[in-house]
């Protein structure tokens, strides 16, 4: 038990290092581009001759030319891709850009030319014959176009976050020289940052361009990878399983790393195709039985993560898993490799790496004894490495080859599937880290009075700010809203019921209860405030009229924002339409401003409140004492009700000083018409000071928290209540 404690608390650290997490969104901002990419493959490879001759004899020869120039545009520059995306995301968690030394498009401009001169490597032609030009310029532009997509990964990974280092590096060099040499800042501030920049870009770019050309002097046109496969493949015959056991070891790892291991088999097996006798260990048998679903045997993930996704609506995978099964079915991963991602995490690297061995055995395995009859180096002519599962298995061996895959399938799951749960269980233990951290951050910024927007960060952070957000946008799109109200009763002092308060409430699926701080915090970032505000008078009002036909006529409080009453020029004629429609008796409605939030006492507002009470409507000011003040809110928006804020109630059966604030408040109520009421009474004391002053209604948690509209209902008829009084 301490041990597995021990390897989930290492994962974790690893899971959570800057480097893994600016890899991980890196690939994450790149996915819409592989998922085009993937399914143009799908498109093009469809392995039904039918179907490809169907299309050359209705688009020609030539149809896949511009399936072909999407894919090169999407999966084929997927190293260029996350170049730039992983050194944006790495860059932003650094010391440097947070305190505005480092601009992130300079490092994203560094890397992806450092990526360039890392790749580079000069033509050579030769001009004795146009077929040695020909086959010199295509062989090396190949070459060059291979590192730009999925072989070239691990390059761009390094190259990411070792030239993000570089250039602070440098750049920190260059500001102490600069310091040393005394020397000022242009007044032209945008010429300074440019020329700022030149010093650490040139010397990162350098790095790399003598890195790239010391690897071209110790492996020439090849790579370290290919040298060491070929050689493995070289020595690989029908009797020995060690040499290919080998092989996928070390295609699986390369996989893991980024580099596209598939292309590394394929070229290092097309060094020993011409063994005729080599009819075991091929690229039809590996791409038939070991590589179902593509590299790592990945259909077993992909069915083992769809059934967890069943099970769990809220996966937070689950679009990645829903848009890699038609991909995965045709032997297409890269959305699940690079998506979920698979590369670079410690909770699949063994299943990844093992399952496709544990698949060359048994297939092996499966020939030794006669299941299914060897493949030739061809392979069946008819069966793509595009063909689905089970029906490639059929159409190379027959039942036997069915069998063979189903077997090689099962297996593939069960090895994939406590993996994939104990991945599930970290996801959703790191989701609930990022949400404590969004409700620290939200809660500190209310408290220091500094806000920035959450949904501008491009960190973790806020991510989950903008998902939470789109549920309640998509919510409210849709009509049925994540959000609801509850009702917190406003009492007096022998507990019979006045009225209550409508409360905004959010029973989060994996978050539970959200606190409505951070509901409205978002709301507000994303400027959807008087959207919120007519939802919540809509419902508050439905639900009034709902309490009143199951026999409770109470006086209903929603919350009007003061953004709804600053910026909606609509707000009135929004209030008489939705009375005219519900037929409400405006007797029991009460419209309430909170304090806290500066209302502009202009001409239009108070004209706007007037019309309120002219309808009957009663209107009371919350948190009052506290915020931006003002006695002149009673009199300018003709509030009738105030409500004492919680924080000098709290005290105020100790407190002299707080005592004397309320006593004054009450009198001048008094003195005005105005009734009273104290928020957050939560002990006897604090009741029995607040009666003695003279309040008029209490509402807190000694008599009730906020409770759904039936349980509402039913505290009325068990305390009792009283009707509103008509203000019109």
């Amino acid at each position: 038990m301490n041990a597995l404690k021990g390897f989930a608390a290492g994962i974790k650290k690893i899971e959570e290092s800057n480097i893994i997490k600016a890899i991980r969104k890196g690939f994450t901002d790149i996915v819409p581009a592989l998922l085009i990419g993937a399914f143009i493959l799908v498109i093009l490879n469809f392995p039904i001759p039918a179907y490809q001759n169907f299309m050359v004899t209705v688009f020609g020869d030539n149809w896949k030319r511009i399936g072909l120039g999407v894919h090169r545009g999407t999966m084929g520059i997927m190293s260029v891709l996350a170049t730039v995306s992983i050194s944006n995301a790495y860059i932003k968690q650094k010391k440097e850009y947070k305190e505005g030394k480092i601009q992130s498009n300079a490092v994203v401009m560094v890397a992806l030319v450092s990526f360039f001169a890392y790749n580079f490597r000069p033509l050579t032609i030769d001009f004795e014959t146009a077929e040695g030009i020909t086959y010199i310029l295509t062989s090396q532009f190949n070459s060059i176009f291979n590192r730009l997509g999925a072989t070239g990964i691990l390059q761009a990974i390094v190259v990411s976050i070792a030239s993000a280092e570089l250039f602070v590096l440098f750049s920190t060099i260059k500001e102490w020289i600069d310091a040393k040499r005394k020397k000022t800042i242009s007044s032209n501030y945008l010429t300074y940052n440019m020329f700022k920049m030149i010093f650490p870009m040139v010397f990162t770019v350098l790095c790399f361009s003598a890195l790239g050309y010391g690897e071209e002097v110790l492996f020439g046109e090849d790579t370290l990878t290919l040298w060491v496969t070929n050689s493995i493949a070289s020595r690989m015959n029908q009797t020995n399983v060690f040499y290919p056991i080998l092989l996928v070891f070390l295609t699986q790892v390369f996989w893991f790393m980024g580099m596209h291991g598939g292309n590394i088999v394929m070229d290092s097996l097309n060094h020993v195709g011409a063994n005729a006798d080599l009819t075991i260990f091929n690229k039809p048998f590996f791409d038939t039985y070991v590589f179902i679903g593509g590299a790592g045997a990945t259909i077993g993930l992909l069915i083992a993560l769809f059934a967890l996704s069943l099970k769990n609506k809220e996966f937070k995978e689950k679009s990645v898993v829903k848009s890699s099964i038609i991909p995965g079915i045709f032997n297409i991963n890269e959305t699940l490799v690079y998506g979920l991602p698979i590369i670079f995490s410690s909770y699949f690297i063994i299943p990844f790496i093992l399952t496709p061995i544990i698949l060359t055995l048994t297939s092996f395995g499966a020939i030794s004894i006669g299941m299914i009859q060897a493949m030739p180096v061809s392979g069946n002519q008819d069966v793509w490495w595009t063909t689905p599962i089970l029906f490639s298995g059929y159409m190379n061996s027959g039942w036997g080859g069915f069998g063979l895959q189903l077997i090689n399938l099962l297996l593939t799951v069960g090895i994939y599937l406590p993996f994939a749960i104990m991945y599930k269980k970290n996801q959703r233990a790191r989701q609930m880290d990022i949400y404590k951290s969004l409700c620290q951050e939200v809660f500190s910024s209310e408290k220091h009075e500094v806000k920035h927007s959450i949904l501008n960060r491009s960190d973790e952070i806020g991510v989950l700010a903008n998902a939470l957000m789109d549920e309640i946008r998509n919510s409210f799109k849709s009509g049925e809203s994540v959000l609801h109200l509850e009702y917190q009763p406003k009492v007096e002092y022998d507990n019979t019921v006045a009225g209550c308060e409508a409360l905004l409430r959010w029973d989060h699926p994996v978050f539970g209860y959200i606190s409505p701080a951070i509901t409205l915090r978002l709301i507000e970032d994303a400027n959807m405030m008087i959207t919120l505000g007519d939802w919540v008078i809509k419902t508050a009002w439905e639900d009034y009229l709902f309490m009143k036909h199951n026999g409770v006529h109470v006086l209903v409080s929603s919350n009007l924002s003061p953004i709804q009453l600053n910026d909606d020029p609509q707000l009135i004629t929004k209030i008489f339409d939705l009375i005219k429609e519900l037929h409400l008796d405006t007797t029991g409605l009460e419209l309430e401003l909170t304090e806290n939030k500066a209302i502009y006492s202009s001409p239009e507002i108070k004209e706007t409140m007037r019309k309120m009470r002219d309808l009957g409507i009663s209107v009371s000011i919350d948190d009052f004492g506290m915020g931006h003040s003002s006695l002149l809110y009673l009199s300018d928006l003709y509030a009738n009700i105030i409500k004492i804020d919680m924080e000098l109630v709290r005290s105020v059966a100790e407190d002299d000083i707080r005592k004397s604030i309320v006593r004054s408040i009450i009198d001048l109520c008094k003195k005005i018409d105005v009734k009273v009421v104290a928020e957050g009474v939560e002990t006897k004391e604090q009741l029995d000071t607040l009666e003695e002053l003279g309040c008029d209604y209490y509402q807190g948690w000694y008599f009730s928290k906020a409770i759904k509209k039936n349980d509402f209902i039913h505290y009325c008829r068990k305390h009792g209540f009283k009707p509103p009084i008509s203000r019109k």
